[in-house]
């Protein structure tokens, strides 16, 4: 082969994934630039579609049939779209593609199942791959080819963070990308800084009005848009592998405010701290909340820890191993979001929960529902019973509390008594003005 053949043919290979020998990122850029030039880009949308659970399907069949797997998939489908429609691989689990715009529901609907085959102890199964799939209607405003993909990457990632088949892209998630981009930014600064308040949201024994509790949460302070709420950034961080920052935060800030209070000899009800399935994941936690403790040597049950479902995806022994430790160090373990999912009753049964706090979206329908009503009589007993305290979240009304009340629930919070407010307003209006009912 002549010099001058090897560099064309290596400069072709930088436009192909060479897995699958279809246009990579640069190669589909160069399409639509191509297809900007002649004008005929408006005939097309533009779709990036990402191959859901692809990494099980690589760990179970191995990753050479894996490779194997994407090929055929990438055979499929590039059957299926005419001669004139572009197909790319970006790599991995991760396709583009242009098709006609008179074609676009039935490409969506192709991506919900696309069949392929797999080789297995040997023998030949079938294989049905799903995609989620963002989409961008491409229009004569659309001159730039990085523009297209940028668009379809936040309606792809909307399209999975919503656990959607498809979703095309619009006004309203371009804002809200530009809103997490800017909150990425300034995340850093605020943690160093830490611009973050607690903000406090009382639990009431609803037999007395007194407050006997509270669950800490996180706001962040933004000069042009206020108080943010955790809606906005906790994400953020979760995907960033740093939400422990946020709730040891958060447990320090609830430490230093009860040792004042038990300082000053005020009165002093336990508070609930959030710790989130990456903070429990965290390899250097049980080390940092042991530091946080003896700084404040707090007595034992001043701080709850509360912990939800999604843990119950993690290792056993880990979570037990954790869970044993923080109890060690004076805290009580909450689980938070009981009652929706059934791992939620195993998880009760294997851990060592103090309390167990009823979810709020079974509390929304209490007095209109009569399947809520007797789902939740029985939970209540059930937790009761179990000797574990029991805490409903989301009361939002007389009727709701009543009826939680009947059912055995006595420790209710939500908006019927406050909504989550500041440390000074939740010792003066809450902690204080019950003090003198005891």
């Amino acid at each position: 082969m002549t010099r001058s053949r090897l560099i064309r043919k290596t400069r072709e290979y930088s436009y192909c994934n060479l897995i699958t020998m279809l246009p990579n990122s640069a190669g589909f850029v160069r399409i639509i630039q191509q297809h900007l030039q002649d004008q005929t880009i408006c005939q097309y949308n533009g779709f990036y579609f990402n191959l859901k659970s692809f990494g099980l399907l690589s760990y179970k069949y191995g990753g050479a049939e894996g490779d194997l797997i994407i090929k055929r998939y990438a055979v499929a489908v590039r059957k299926w779209l005419a001669e004139d429609e572009t197909l790319a691989h970006l790599g991995g689990d991760n396709f583009m593609a242009l098709v006609k715009k008179s074609r676009t529901e039935e490409f969506l609907h192709l991506l919900e199942k696309v069949e392929v085959t797999a080789k297995y102890m040997g023998r030949i199964i079938p294989v049905y791959i799903v995609a989620a799939a963002g989409a961008y209607e491409i229009t004569a405003k659309d001159g730039d080819p990085r523009d297209i993909m940028n668009g379809l990457s936040i309606a792809v990632s909307y399209a999975r963070q919503h656990k959607l088949p498809y979703a095309f892209l619009t006004d309203k998630m371009l804002e809200e990308t530009v809103d997490v981009q800017r909150m990425e930014q300034m995340l850093p600064e605020a943690l160093e800084k830490r611009e973050f308040q607690v903000y406090y949201q009382p639990k009431v024994d609803s037999r007395t009005g007194i407050t006997v509790g509270a669950e800490a949460l996180i706001r962040f302070f933004d000069e042009a848009h206020g108080v943010v709420g955790p809606i906005h950034f906790i994400e953020i961080l979760e995907e960033n592998r740093c939400s422990h920052l946020i709730d040891l935060f958060v447990l320090d800030e609830v430490c230093k405010a009860q040792k004042l209070r038990c300082i000053s000899d005020r009165r002093v009800v336990p508070v609930s701290v959030n710790f989130s399935k990456n903070t429990l994941e965290y390899a250097d936690l049980l080390d940092h909340v042991k530091e946080i403790m003896n700084r404040y040597d707090l007595p034992e049950g001043l701080v709850e820890i509360e912990i939800t479902e999604s843990v119950g995806d993690m290792d056993i022994v880990l979570i037990n191993n954790i869970a044993q430790s923080l109890i060690s160090m004076g805290f009580r373990l909450s689980m938070d979001d009981f009652g929706t999912k059934y791992s939620n009753l195993e998880m009760l049964f294997k851990f060592p929960f103090s309390i167990a706090k009823i979810d709020r979206s079974l509390v929304k329908n209490l007095e209109s529902n009569e399947k809520s009503r007797i789902m939740l009589k029985h939970l209540i007993s059930m937790i009761m019973e179990l000797g574990i305290e029991c805490v409903a979240e989301g009361a939002e009304n007389e009727e709701q509390v009543r009826l939680l009340q009947q059912f055995g629930c006595n420790i209710i919070q939500g908006y019927f008594y406050s909504k989550p407010v500041t440390f000074d307003v939740f010792t003066s209006e809450f902690v204080e003005k019950t003090r003198n009912q005891l």
